[in-house]
C-alpha cells in the first residue's frame, strides 16, 4: 500500500445552488491539497496527466498569479452519460505543497462570477483551513474527506468508468469493519438536493489477500446519472483502505477492472 501521509486529500468541499429548477447538477468546488516535491511546472504536468485520465477536453488554458504565487488555469469539459459538465481548475504551489481548486458546474449554464472571484482570492492559509471564509450567497462549505487519495484510474474507452483507492487512519479492531457502512462514507453534513443518492444492495464478509475484508454492491444516482459501484474495505496496520469501482448503469463491466479488485494487498 502507498504511504498515505504523502498522498493528496480533499481539504474542503463547497456546494452551491442549482442554476435552475430543471438542472440536475449541483455546482461544487473541491480543494485538493498534497505534497509536491518537484517544481510548479511538474505539478501542472501531473494535473494535465490526470485530465487525460478523466477523458476531459481542455477548452482554455492560461498562466498568471493567484495570491501573488505563480498559477495555472485550465477550463475543461467532460460528458458523463447525457450530462455535460464544465470544470475550471486553478493550480498553485507553495512551500512544497500543491493546491488544486476545481469548480464544477452544469455545462448548460454559465459559471457563477462570484464563485470565480472567491477562488481567485484564495491563499495557502485559506486553502489549508477547513473552511475558506466568506462564500457567495447560497453556497456552503464543509471540511473535506478524511480519506487520502492513494490512486485513481480511468477507462479512456469508457467515459464514466473509474476506480479509486482511498485510505484513512482506522484505530478500531478489524472486526469493527462489520459496522463500516458505504452510506456513511458518502455522507456529507452539507449535502442538499442534487447530492448523490445511494443504496447498498448487498454486503458480505470474506478475505482479500488472506486478510478480513468487506464487499459491497451499490447503486447510486448522482446529478441524475445512474451509477453502479463495487466497493471493498479492509484494514492493514491501522489504516482503512477502500477500493471503489464505478461505472454507468448502461455500461458493461470491464473484466480487467473486476480482476484488479482482487489485488488490493499490502506490500510484502
Amino acid at each position: 500500500m502507498a504511504n498515505t501521509a504523502s498522498m493528496p486529500s480533499i481539504k474542503q468541499t463547497w456546494k452551491g445552488p442549482k442554476a435552475s429548477a430543471t438542472s440536475t447538477t449541483q455546482p461544487a468546488v473541491t480543494v485538493m491539497v498534497g505534497p509536491n516535491a518537484g517544481s510548479f511546472d511538474d505539478f501542472v504536468t501531473q494535473n494535465k496527466a490526470g485530465e487525460k485520465m478523466m477523458v476531459a477536453t481542455v477548452t482554455a488554458e492560461s498562466s498568471g498569479t493567484m495570491c501573488a504565487l505563480p498559477a495555472h488555469f485550465i477550463t475543461m469539459t467532460k460528458s458523463v452519460g447525457a450530462l455535460n459538465l464544465v470544470l475550471e481548475q486553478s493550480l498553485i504551489v507553495n512551500a512544497g505543497t500543491g493546491y488544486a481548486v476545481t469548480y464544477v458546474h452544469d455545462g448548460s449554464a454559465p459559471a457563477d462570477p462570484a464563485v470565480e472571484k472567491t477562488i481567485s482570492g484564495l491563499c495557502p492559509a485559506q486553502l489549508n483551513a477547513d473552511a475558506p471564509g466568506a462564500l457567495p450567497p447560497g453556497w456552503t462549505s464543509s471540511a473535506g474527506s478524511p480519506f487520502h487519495m492513494s490512486g485513481i484510474w480511468m477507462n479512456p474507452s469508457a467515459p464514466g468508468m473509474s476506480m479509486n483507492l482511498l485510505s484513512m487512519p482506522f484505530d478500531k479492531p478489524v472486526t469493527d469493519l462489520a459496522n463500516y457502512s458505504p452510506e456513511d462514507f458518502f455522507k456529507n453534513p452539507n449535502n442538499t438536493a442534487g447530492a448523490p443518492v445511494m443504496k447498498v444492495d448487498s454486503a458480505t464478509s470474506g478475505t482479500l489477500c488472506t486478510l478480513p475484508a468487506r464487499f459491497y454492491s451499490i447503486h447510486m444516482t448522482t446529478s441524475g446519472v445512474q451509477m453502479l459501484m463495487q466497493q471493498e474495505a479492509m484494514v492493514i496496520n491501522g489504516t482503512l483502505y477502500v477500493l471503489n469501482y464505478a461505472r454507468l448503469a448502461t455500461q458493461a463491466d470491464a473484466p480487467s477492472a473486476i480482476a484488479s479488485l482482487k489485488t488490493l494487498c499490502p506490500h510484502a
